[in-house]
């Protein structure tokens, strides 16, 4: 009697191990049998805050320095309000107004924009750039004046920045060079020069 109880329980376990190892393996099988499917890195694009707004003016001068006010805005859309500026013609400079100008940036040109305001550092810059007595030579009455302003994230920063100083390499050496070449790449990127012919 105690022999088949023994072996009605052995059997029952057996079958029982049995059973389980076949139903890990029928797991293991289909696990390992499927395809794996390696997700790609998600590379997030860099965000353009909805606030974002950059200005750009240049005044006009004794001269032909070309006057107008370039605007760019959060979703690439660009004002440029030419208030005047010279085209040769026979050697002679005739003076042009051609008004305002619609356009459109891409999200790349907008992103070198950004970037190019903090590689300036921009938020660290004083807010006026025209003292006579940081000129070796005063300066002259008759240039121009570039104003810019850079809104973004909540925070806003205006700079008038007079081309007058008087001496020597006195624009590049007494006002910072990384303002100077901020000013000079809003034009480039925008491609300001196309408006002016």
């Amino acid at each position: 009697m105690k022999m088949k109880t023994f072996s009605f329980r052995f059997i029952v376990g057996l079958v029982t191990f049995i059973i389980g190892v076949a139903c890990v393996s029928v797991w293991l099988v289909h696990r390992y049998s499927q395809p794996q499917t390696i997700k790609p890195e998600v590379v997030e694009e860099p965000k353009i805050p909805n606030d974002t707004l950059i200005m750009l003016e240049r005044t006009r001068c004794y001269g032909t320095c070309p006057s107008y006010t370039l605007t760019i805005s959060a979703d690439g859309s660009v004002v440029f309000n030419a208030k005047a500026y010279w085209v040769t013609e026979n050697k002679v400079h005739r003076q042009k107004e051609s008004g305002v100008i619609l356009s459109k940036v891409s999200r790349e040109q907008l992103l070198q924009l950004i970037s190019e305001f903090e590689k300036a550092n921009y938020f660290s810059l004083r807010d006026s750039y025209k003292e006579e007595n940081e000129c070796p030579g005063g300066t002259a009455t008759d240039s121009p004046t570039v104003y810019t302003s850079f809104q973004i994230n909540g925070r806003r920063k205006a700079i008038s920045h007079y081309y007058g100083c008087v001496g020597e390499g006195s624009v590049f050496s007494r006002y910072p060079p990384e303002l100077v070449k901020l000013e000079k790449r809003i034009d480039e990127i925008v491609n300001t020069e196309q408006w002016m012919k």
